[in-house]
């Protein structure tokens, strides 16, 4: 399954307050080898998707709703997930280096075997997740709240943790 370029741009003037009608939902798809680098899918909304090595580098998903969504693969380098509100979701392998995780809220989601270095999750919540072999070295974690996270074999050299909470968590950096 694709996105149409008709379709992105229907959903960016719908998010910019443009047009009715143009936001992007889709339930129960799968996206192989996607290229959207730099685009928007912000407020859109994915239920039950797969995503496997996509390419949505500096892509914006800030505020979008993704639920039970599968992500294996790919890199999302600088993407924003900006207040966004990712439920039941998975990631595996996936390259978030300098992801934007600023306000969005995160829950029952797990995040194996890949990069979250230099990553920015001030005033997030995370709640109910796993963090397995993840690397969040330099990330900017000040002000966030980790809430049941289990955190295995993670590191997190030189990241900034000033007001961060992690509450009832397993596996926490000291």
């Amino acid at each position: 399954m694709s996105l149409d370029s008709g379709e992105l741009r229907r959903h960016w003037r719908w998010s910019q307050g443009h047009e009715t009608g143009g936001r992007i939902e889709r339930q129960s798809l799968q996206y192989r080898g996607l290229i959207l680098a730099g685009g928007t899918l912000a407020r859109a909304v994915f239920r039950d998707c797969t995503f496997a090595d996509v390419e949505l580098s500096g892509a914006s998903l800030a505020q979008a709703e993704l639920a039970g969504c599968t992500w294996q693969g790919g890199s999302m380098e600088l993407t924003s997930f900006q207040g966004a509100s990712l439920s039941r979701c998975a990631f595996s392998g996936t390259r978030l280096v300098r992801a934007h995780f600023f306000e969005a809220t995160v829950d029952h989601s797990a995040f194996r075997d890949l990069t979250l270095a230099r990553s920015k999750w001030k005033g997030a919540v995370a709640t109910d997740c796993v963090f397995e072999r993840v690397c969040l070295d330099q990330g900017f974690l000040a002000g966030s709240r980790f809430v049941r996270c289990t955190f295995t074999d993670c590191t997190f050299e030189a990241a900034r943790l000033q007001d961060a909470v992690f509450e009832d968590c397993t596996g926490q950096p000291a």
